[in-house]
């Protein structure tokens, strides 16, 4: 092999190394779709621990008024609650297919109120809090 031989392998071979690169554009714009993505995922994290928090708190309000003597505060029966405990037992038929598969929660609800036993889900009691002389405050 002579010098220019190798000098045209060695250019030609940089050629394909560039094209097979994104562009700087691209490149920058891959890097803040990854930013956007991660900050995304925080946001959803803390979402969920928000809404974990308050479920937590809505359960706290509902045991105490459940054994407190306190009559500012009742307890009347609700509609029940859908509790989906495992959603991989629940039958197909109880899906709805958008971009990826969720439980019909309305189905659900109306089956099982209906009688019917789903694997995977059931309904629980649900309380509504009263305070006297306020509006109502619903906790479910």
């Amino acid at each position: 092999m002579n010098v220019s031989t190798t000098k045209g392998i060695v250019k030609e071979l940089t050629v394909q190394e560039k094209a097979s690169q994104p562009s700087r554009k691209l490149q920058e714009l891959l890097r803040e779709q990854s930013v956007a993505k991660q900050r995304y995922i925080a946001s959803l994290a803390e979402c969920r621990e928000t809404k974990e928090e308050l479920d937590e708190t809505n359960r706290a309000v509902k045991e105490e008024a459940l054994h407190s003597n306190d009559t500012s505060v009742t307890l009347k029966p609700a509609k029940p609650r859908l509790v989906i405990d495992s959603v991989d037992n629940i039958p197909l038929g109880y899906f709805r297919l958008f971009t990826h598969r969720i439980p019909d929660v309305h189905k659900l609800s109306r089956d099982l109120e209906a009688g019917v036993a789903v694997p995977g889900a059931r309904l629980e009691d649900s309380y509504t809090v009263e305070l006297a002389g306020n509006a109502k405050k619903v906790c479910q």
